[in-house]
């Protein structure tokens, strides 16, 4: 090899591999996450936006982790929300 020259490797990138039973969001599923999250939550308890976002995890055999949009405190980032809720456990 040539004096001089770096060598860099590439990772491949790969599919995530879903555990049994957990499927990916259908687009359905994925808009209506997005409509949810695009709003600060209202607060109360149980919250209704909570119990359907926790359904349509449940649906595709995830579980919904904890997140930190919904605790509030700043001002709503709907995006970061988002991406939040797509983050959940499995």
């Amino acid at each position: 090899m040539p004096v001089g020259v770096v060598v860099v490797a590439r990772r491949r990138e790969t599919a995530p591999v879903l555990p049994p039973g957990v499927r990916p969001f259908t687009a359905a599923e994925l808009a209506r996450i997005r409509e949810l999250t695009a709003r600060p939550l209202q607060r109360q308890h149980p919250n209704p936006v909570s119990v359907e976002l926790d359904a349509l995890h449940a649906a595709a055999g995830r579980r919904r982790g904890f997140t930190l949009w919904e605790l509030g405190g700043g001002p709503h980032d709907a995006e970061t929300a988002y991406r939040e809720e797509l983050d959940g456990l499995w």
